[in-house]
C-alpha cells in the first residue's frame, strides 16, 4: 500500500471542530496538513463553494501523494492507508436511487470524504469544480457545483467511496467497523432562505 496524507480547511469558527480530529489522526500516526482560512463570506453556503479552491492549492502543496480530503466535522477511527490504492483518479461517497413519484433516478455526491490521486485528470476535475462553484446560481453548495463539475471532467474517472469512511451523524451506531465519522456541524450556521435565494440570483441574472 502507499501513503496518503489527509488534508482540509477550516475557519476559526470550526477550530473547535479540528482539535479532535487533529488528535485522532496523531493517536493513529497519521500524517495531516490543514489550513486556517478566512470566510468566503457570511452565508454558510457560499463557505461550502471555497472547497474546491482549496482542495486545488493542498494538490499543489502535495504534488506526489494521495490526498485523503475531509472535512474537519469528523472524528477517524482507523487506518487510512487502503485508500491509497483506489482504482480510479478520485473517489467520494455517492447516493443514488429512484424517484418516488417522478420517472427516472437521483444522484447525489458527498464531499465530507474525498480521495484524490496524484494524477492530470484529478487535477482536472478540481479545477473544474472550482469554476463551477464560482458561477452557481447564489445559494446552492459545493455537493451541487461537484456533481456540475464530474459531468464536465472528460477522461476522470470516479468510483463510490466505501460507507466506512464517511458515515453520516444519523447513521451514527448503524454501520460496523467505522472508518470516519462525520458529525453535523452545519447545524450551527444559518442557511439562505428560499426568498433570500431567489432574490441572490435575480441580482446575479441582471448583473450579468
Amino acid at each position: 500500500m502507499g501513503s496518503v496524507i489527509v488534508c482540509g480547511f477550516y475557519t476559526e469558527d470550526y477550530r473547535r471542530w479540528l482539535v479532535p480530529l487533529v488528535a485522532s489522526l496523531d493517536r493513529l500516526g497519521q500524517a495531516h496538513d490543514f489550513v486556517l482560512a478566512d470566510k468566503a463570506g457570511q452565508m454558510w453556503e457560499t463557505n461550502t463553494m471555497a472547497k474546491a479552491r482549496h482542495i486545488l492549492a493542498a494538490v499543489d502543496r502535495h504534488p506526489e501523494e494521495v490526498i485523503v480530503w475531509l472535512d474537519v466535522d469528523c472524528i477517524v477511527h482507523g487506518d487510512l492507508s487502503p485508500l491509497a490504492d483506489i482504482r480510479s483518479d478520485v473517489a467520494f461517497r455517492m447516493h443514488s436511487k429512484f424517484r418516488r413519484h417522478h420517472k427516472g433516478a437521483r444522484f447525489r455526491a458527498q464531499s465530507g470524504t474525498m480521495v484524490f490521486r496524484p494524477t492530470a485528470e484529478a487535477r482536472q476535475f478540481v479545477e473544474n469544480w472550482k469554476v463551477a462553484s464560482e458561477r452557481a446560481p447564489y445559494g446552492e453548495i459545493d455537493q451541487s457545483s461537484q456533481v456540475v463539475a464530474m459531468a464536465e471532467s472528460i477522461g476522470t474517472t470516479f468510483v463510490p467511496l466505501p460507507l466506512i469512511y464517511c458515515v453520516n451523524p444519523d447513521e451514527k451506531g448503524r454501520v460496523p467497523e467505522v472508518i470516519v465519522q462525520h458529525d453535523s456541524a452545519a447545524v450551527s450556521f444559518p442557511k439562505a432562505s428560499g426568498w433570500r435565494r431567489y432574490v441572490g440570483r435575480l441580482i446575479r441574472r441582471r448583473a450579468a
